[in-house]
């Protein structure tokens, strides 16, 4: 990368523009346009200010209008070019300074918002370090199954990997109280938790001590906010769920909580079982993101949406420990640098998605059920307690009250 020749970005993100890689910007909803269902779990327009806010306090995330009046996050108006130019300058251009060249393997799903996210870091990380650190991303599904791909995270055959909740809690469980039902109450929670950097060292320093010192925790970002898709409905209440056949991520957690609901049957299924399983009739229902349910074609089997927001699905940022120590102090900070922007991308690309999608089943005439306050508050009153029995019973006492006292900090900030 050319220092001088990355000034002329027009203001764009330095070492993305100067890697030659595209803008990223996602598109955020026009409130003349908007659809009542987009309001649940906070999808209204203002919670773009609070990603611009929260989680870009330094950085000034920037925005453009586009020609139909819709707003964008653009990533490439990040104001960072000073930042990107110093780091390279420091790193690179430095007096005495020493090259470290480094190959590092990144796994990540594909899911739009997880490549979104893969392909920025590795524009960002190759750019700041003017091709030093060079970056071979995979998908994920190619190495095995989520364990299998953090096993190799542990055995330092891999490097890096954004993985989901699953796999996570395969190796430190601690973590599945935040995919228990209903603990967020909206976005912003989420998204100032991840900014308390308490929290996170405290989950870092966790997640090494669980994993013999070989698995670092640096954050996470959205994956989804889960809803209800069904056959029958419109589903409103519990009560509206006693002849659906659900299908469930497998784990104890998620098939206490539809079975107290009043499922007639629960069915604990991998996603790739999903779409035969809709098809030969096995069951008739997900649960998951909008996004999921649309690219998937769930929906084409499908006719009902209920927007419960039950669950908030994130994607955690790990790196192997040793790969990481290994680093120089110039290129830890080139990798945070890449990973705190990367989850603004994943963020903004996540909400993005959901959107779209709700768009799309809104033009289609399909049938999207928003809950009052009150008919979610039912839903509520009997997903929240059997998760949060279950997080008394199965995760470490000393983590739970770390992180619900973080995220009740973050609560009373907020309000």
């Amino acid at each position: 990368m050319n220092v001088q020749n990355a000034a002329r970005c027009d203001g764009r993100l330095a070492p993305i523009c100067a890697a030659g890689k595209p803008r990223w910007r996602t598109s955020a909803p026009n409130p003349d346009r908007i659809h009542p269902a987009w309001k649940a779990f906070d999808g209204t327009p203002d919670i773009w200010n609070v990603i611009d806010n929260n989680q870009c306090a330094e950085s000034q995330l920037g925005r453009e209008t586009s020609e139909e009046g819709g707003h964008f996050m653009t990533i490439g108006k990040l104001h960072l070019a000073g930042r990107a130019l110093a780091f390279a300058a420091t790193t690179a251009l430095a007096s005495g300074a020493i090259a470290q060249e480094v190959e590092m393997t990144y796994a990540h799903s594909e899911n739009p918002s997880s490549v979104t996210a893969a392909v920025a870091f590795e524009a960002i990380v190759e750019g700041l370090s003017q091709g030093e650190i060079q970056v071979n991303r995979v998908i994920h599904g190619a190495l095995g199954s989520d364990r299998d791909v953090v096993d190799q995270l542990r055995l330092g055959e891999l490097d890096f990997y954004v993985v989901g909740v699953h796999g996570l809690s395969a190796v430190a469980p601690d973590f599945q109280l935040f995919d228990a039902p209903f603990v967020f109450k909206n976005r912003r929670e989420f998204y100032s938790l991840m900014q308390d950097e308490t929290l996170v060292s405290y989950l870092r320093d966790y997640l090494l001590e669980k994993t013999g010192g070989t698995i670092r925790f640096e954050g996470a970002a959205e994956n989804s906010v889960r809803n209800l898709y069904t056959k029958a409905g419109p589903i409103q209440t519990p009560d509206d769920l006693g002849s659906v056949k659900l299908r469930v991520p497998p784990g104890p957690l998620n098939i206490a909580v539809w079975q107290g609901l009043g499922v007639g049957n629960v069915v604990g299924l991998s996603g790739s079982e999903r779409n035969q399983a809709l098809q030969t009739g096995l069951i008739d229902g997900v649960e998951g993101s909008l996004s999921g349910a649309v690219g998937n074609g769930h929906l084409d089997i499908l006719d009902h949406v209920t927007m419960t927001g039950h669950s908030y699905s994130y994607m955690a940022y790990l790196l192997n420990n040793d790969f990481y120590e290994g680093l120089s102090d110039a290129n830890k900070a080139i990798l945070q640098e890449a990973i705190d922007l990367s989850i603004i991308v994943q963020n903004g690309s996540a909400m993005s998605e959901e959107f779209a999608a709700l768009e799309k089943l809104a033009s289609e005439g399909k049938s999207i059920t928003v809950l009052s306050p009150e008919g979610l508050g039912q839903w509520q009153e009997v997903a929240y307690p059997i998760g949060q029995k279950f997080v008394t019973e199965n995760v470490d006492p000393t983590f739970r009250d770390t992180v619900i006292g973080a995220l009740e900090g973050v609560r009373a900030k907020l309000n």
